[in-house]
């Protein structure tokens, strides 16, 4: 109950903000004052249509309808300038028209629907985007263990498992917020220790077998989106928080991972999204002399003309702050999180 009143408030909040123009004023007090003409970088993780949003186990926070999608690029569209990876690591950044912005879409982890649904999207709108791949799940059925997770936690039978698992983690909310703490405490610990945490309570092998809606895509359908232009950057091996992770592991996922992306599509990786955008200094000084030029955080703010081209900020767009009370896409919403303000 809580919960909605929250919602219906932010709501609330992004409409009168957007239909008052206070936003729109302050992104011209921004531009002619302040001269941040910076690029916007969109991330997203899935695109779903809503008989696959309803059997996927990714939380919500990773999930936008597709027909939101649809809206969103649309509306995007005739207000910003769609730019390319390569684009944006040249020196004139935040040139061009300053009332269309640039704007650099990306997404992360290579799931299926990224190749299914929204490529062929933003082909047909001539729109470029970038996508991210953490080699080690390429062509995983099951998806990532947060999905297993949540998949075990969904099914009655193998709920049980949980119960060791549960008495670990100090849990603060109800029932609802159970299983996203549950997914947070696992993530901010190194991955073998998570691995040896799951190892005790996950169903062993995948549930869904092949065809799942969780699933990765394969080497193949990743060659096929490179072809039609969609460029590719490293991810890591197997999606790690590298700031959790020893000198040895950050090395590997990292040279392992640029790799891999190399030999398997012919190309060559120029660009990083780090895994829940969680970077230190240590980690950007290693993602430097794997041979990256750049790399993408989730910070959500605008990336500068003279911004760390190795913290590049991202806004990671899902359902909850693009879309309003009746699940439709809200343009005030977008623009409320593309202020920095969600």
């Amino acid at each position: 109950m809580l919960r909605d009143v929250r919602r219906a408030l932010h709501v609330l909040v992004a409409a009168t903000l957007y239909y008052s123009g206070v936003l729109a004023l302050m992104r011209f007090f921004r531009r002619r004052w302040l001269h941040e003409n910076g690029t916007y970088v969109l991330g997203f993780h899935r695109v779903l249509p809503e008989s696959e949003k309803r059997s996927s186990n990714s939380l919500p926070g990773m999930i936008l309808g597709e027909a939101v999608f649809v809206e969103l690029i649309d509306y995007l569209q005739k207000r910003m300038q769609f730019i390319a990876l390569e684009t944006l690591m040249k020196d004139s950044l935040g040139s061009g028209n300053p009332e269309k912005p640039p704007c650099l879409i990306t997404f992360d982890d290579a799931w299926i629907d990224t190749g299914a649904r929204a490529v062929p999207l933003l082909r047909q709108r001539q729109a470029p985007a970038a996508l991210f791949v953490p080699t080690g799940l390429v062509g995983k059925q099951e998806g990532f263990w947060v999905e297993q997770l949540v998949g075990a936690w969904k099914d009655p039978t193998s709920r049980a498992r949980l119960a060791p698992l549960i008495e670990r983690v100090p849990l603060t909310k109800g029932r609802d917020g159970e299983i996203n703490e549950i997914v947070q405490w696992l993530l901010h610990m190194p991955a073998q220790n998570r691995q040896s945490v799951l190892e005790g309570v996950l169903p062993p092998g995948s549930q869904n077998g092949h065809g799942n809606v969780d699933a990765i895509m394969s080497w193949e359908q990743l060659a096929r989106i490179k072809d039609q232009g969609i460029e590719i950057g490293g991810h890591t091996v197997t999606h790690p928080l590298l700031t959790y992770e020893d000198d040895e592991t950050v090395n590997g996922e990292l040279r392992i991972g640029k790799q891999a992306l190399e030999q398997k599509l012919g190309t060559h990786v120029l660009a990083f999204a780090y895994p829940n955008g969680d970077v230190n200094r240590h980690v950007r000084e290693r993602v430097i002399q794997t041979g990256y030029a750049c790399a993408f955080t989730t910070e959500p703010r605008c990336h500068g003309e003279n911004g760390d081209k190795y913290l590049i900020p991202r806004f990671m767009l899902h359902d909850g702050n693009v879309t309003g009370l009746r699940g439709k896409f809200s343009p005030a919403m977008l623009n409320l999180t593309l202020a920095g303000w969600a």
